[in-house]
């Protein structure tokens, strides 16, 4: 065993530089290729950890305020926060009043990916989705007008004065991603506009929830989580007498959960062809460098070291090489974490930037250590045979 690894140290300092070379190849396709594999466990994890950590409501309801106001006191309910939706007259915006502050604040909580909340006491600030600010190019100190119905609505004779309609303009004080609003969408195509309490203050406000058929949202937490959902809208149907608008978080966040599912797969293909290309690349360089090596073999021949003993010199090279390059690969697949997710799930992600997977690193640690030296062992069995 002496003998090995004097022979083994003595061509590691001979050639040191080739050797540190290929250190660096398995530290850097290493550690692209584990970035790649936690950045799949990331994408695949992301929108079910944005859910617990923006406290998503598990069912939103839409119904008459009187009904609203029994819907947050049914005994399933652990927690509501009510919405006053209003009626625009155009079909891509679907702007809403948070009336009692908890909207955004302690159910679907906003995660403001530009700006900030609402000011309660501004009635022309509006805060969107990142979807509208996309499909409308709004940003940070954007206006935009909304036309509002207000006053009654024609009795069903059609006698009557019409509703009028009246502008409304807005500032972007903040775009968010909240619960929900994730494509693709399960509900409607509106996208959510929200307001300050204060616009229910201004003349304006005062007439636009007063349409006749006027619709309060109500998001809800249930007691026993999606398994309530269910029940609490046929408990709901009883008290109303007719079928009510309702929108379950289960049955949205289960599509979104399926386009970001695809987005981690492509990420795996990835991994794993990036992991195929750098095992042909090493093991011509293993070859080469066995190649190079094998000039002073017949030098320690003469000396008495075997065929088993030069294939153990070369397997503690190759050791030595694999864990240098491996422990940085671990480094750099951390440096690289920020760069993933991508698309909707960097979006979704509620802690961007470095990223401490110790399963997917420790994992691709040992397969990588695996690899060299399967990938090793391949270089030198053919030179060490007698």
């Amino acid at each position: 065993m002496t003998a090995v690894l004097l022979h083994a140290r003595a061509a590691l300092r001979a050639r040191w530089r080739s050797w540190l070379l290929l250190a660096l190849l398995v530290a850097i396709a290493g550690g692209a290729v584990i970035a790649l594999a936690a950045g799949a466990r990331r994408t695949d994890s992301a929108y079910p950890r944005f859910l617990r950590a923006e406290r998503a409501a598990d069912i939103i309801i839409f119904v008459d305020p009187g009904l609203a106001a029994q819907a947050v006191r049914l005994p399933a309910v652990a927690e509501a926060a009510t919405l006053v939706d209003l009626a625009p007259t155009e079909t891509d915006f679907a702007p809403v009043v948070l009336t009692d502050g908890r909207y955004g604040r302690q159910l679907n909580r906003f995660k403001f990916l530009a700006g900030g909340p609402l000011n309660p006491n501004r009635a022309d600030e509006a805060v969107v989705g990142f979807l509208l600010a996309r499909s409308r190019h709004l940003h940070v100190g954007s206006s935009f007008t909304i036309h509002l119905r207000t006053g009654a609505a024609p009795a069903g004779n059609g006698l009557g004065p019409p509703p009028s309609t009246q502008a409304l303009t807005l500032r972007v004080v903040g775009i968010e991603a909240t619960p929900g609003e994730f494509p693709p969408k399960s509900s409607t195509g509106n996208l959510p506009v929200y307001l300050s309490p204060a616009f229910l203050r201004t003349p304006l406000g005062l007439q636009a929830p007063a349409t006749e058929g006027a619709i309060a949202g109500v998001a809800v937490r249930l007691r026993h989580g999606p398994r309530d959902a269910t029940a609490f809208r046929g408990e709901l149907e009883r008290l109303a007498g007719h079928p009510i608008g309702s929108s379950v978080e289960r049955d949205q966040s289960a599509n979104v959960q399926r386009s970001m599912h695809l987005q981690a797969v492509a990420l795996w293909l990835m991994a794993g062809f990036a992991a195929l290309a750098t095992a042909l690349v090493l093991l011509q360089l293993l070859a080469r460098q066995r190649v190079d090596d094998s000039v002073d073999d017949s030098s320690v021949r003469s000396l008495g070291m075997t065929s088993g003993q030069l294939l153990a010199s070369g397997m503690v090279r190759v050791a030595t090489m694999g864990a240098v390059g491996t422990a940085v690969a671990v480094i750099v697949a951390v440096l690289l974490s920020p760069l993933l997710p991508l698309g909707t799930a960097r979006i979704a992600e509620p802690h961007p930037g470095f990223a401490f997977d110790p399963r997917a690193l420790g994992l691709g640690a040992v397969g990588v250590l695996i690899l060299v030296g399967l990938l090793g062992a391949a270089a030198l069995a053919r030179r060490t045979k007698t």
